[in-house]
């Protein structure tokens, strides 16, 4: 008889710490916050204030309510087609990472170009007579081809390495892509081509690599970039 109910108060107390558990997990913010980007023609000329940038960025968190002050620009990545992409950020109380992106008209510094040429040409007329001009000729000739070929190979930036995701909560792998580019192709088209290599199951706790790299329409592939997805 004693021993049954040492048994009962056994379980009770097991179902008690169990349900504990479940509350104390629930109660525990995992949810990131969501930055909402509203369409506008925005144009931002580098080097000026960021103020331009964040017009109808707006974040919003299930705890923390409106974070929209919050929000940051974490990266501006130019293309080549006179445009950029935006990656944005804000974090919640608890430390979770919301990211969004945008895509505006961007405009290099135009001093800056200015002052590029200049240097150049000062440099090409240190050459001292024929021989030295055919040698700057050749030396420029080499780092334009060098330049070239580094912008032949597209670019994709991540907006984080690593993320927690409570077990059976949704997971979109391309949600972590800030941004891509490349010499010739359009971003948006771009973002089309991007491959995530790795498996994962939201419903088993452990931790999982996923590569990211992208390819553009003449078949040249980025660098890899990994990322960690862990499932508690």
């Amino acid at each position: 008889m004693k021993q049954r109910l040492l048994t009962v108060m056994l379980l009770m107390g097991c179902a008690i710490l169990g349900v504990i558990g479940f509350f104390l997990y629930v109660g525990q913010d995992k949810q990131a916050p969501k930055i909402s980007v509203k369409k506008m023609d925005i144009t931002y000329r580098e080097g000026d204030n960021y103020n331009v940038l964040l017009e109808g960025v707006k974040a919003e968190d299930n705890r923390d309510g409106d974070l929209s002050s919050k929000v940051f620009v974490d990266r501006i990545i130019p293309t080549e087609d006179g445009k950029a992409v935006i990656s944005y950020g804000v974090i919640d109380d608890s430390k979770n990472v919301g990211t969004a992106t945008r895509i505006v008209t961007y405009i290099a510094d135009a001093q800056k170009e200015s002052n590029q040429d200049a240097d150049a040409w000062e440099q090409e007329d240190t050459g001292e007579g024929t021989e030295g001009a055919e040698n700057k000729a050749k030396e420029t000739d080499q780092a334009a081809e060098k330049m070239e070929q580094a912008n032949v190979v597209p670019d994709i930036v991540l907006s984080t390495g690593q993320a927690v995701i409570p077990a059976g909560s949704e997971f979109d792998p391309l949600s972590v892509v800030a941004g891509v580019s490349d010499e010739t192709d359009d971003p948006n088209a771009l973002l089309q081509q991007v491959t995530v290599e790795g498996d994962y199951d939201i419903y088993t706790p452990g931790d999982y690599q996923l590569n990211y790299y992208v390819t553009d329409s003449d078949k040249n592939t980025s660098e890899v970039r990994s990322f960690i997805l862990t499932v508690q």
